[in-house]
């Protein structure tokens, strides 16, 4: 298994680009996919079809996840320094990455992908997050 980076457009995405965020919406009347753009106060600015494709965006979170949609806006759902599921470089020396299994008050538990439990009492650098941002795939896949 590897981890890689999250490419391809999903329903309940968040992207941002230098102005704006958009909302990947999935229409189960239509079958269609539509983007719902927000302006950087996160004001809903209009709704179009997945045809305007994104470029030049980051992926940076996942409707009910990371991010909400209250009153036709688009706000952050706050969250601790460091979560459970959150993707962590732990050695800037190696950029050796780890997936974060149980966060305490003093010290954070990731799993090495080599199967391996290390206890981190130092800060950590927060790349994404499991299954908003980075995925597991197979070897072949990557």
């Amino acid at each position: 298994m590897k981890l890689v980076k999250i490419k391809d457009v999903r329903p309940g995405q968040v992207w941002k680009d230098k102005t704006k965020y958009k909302v990947i919406l999935e229409n189960h009347y239509d079958d269609r996919t539509y983007i719902r753009t927000y302006d950087s106060s996160c004001k809903e600015l209009k709704e179009c079809d997945l045809d305007e494709y994104i470029s030049n965006e980051a992926l940076i979170g996942k409707l009910d996840i990371t991010h909400r949609i209250e009153n036709n806006r688009l706000i952050k759902i706050p969250r601790k320094e460091v979560n459970e599921d959150d993707i962590v470089c732990f050695d800037d020396e190696t950029n050796r990455l780890a997936v974060v299994l149980k966060v305490s008050p003093i010290t954070i538990t990731p799993t090495l992908f080599d199967g391996d439990k290390l206890e981190i009492s130092r800060k950590v650098s927060i790349i994404g997050v499991l299954g908003v941002t980075h995925e597991f795939v197979n070897d072949r896949e990557a």
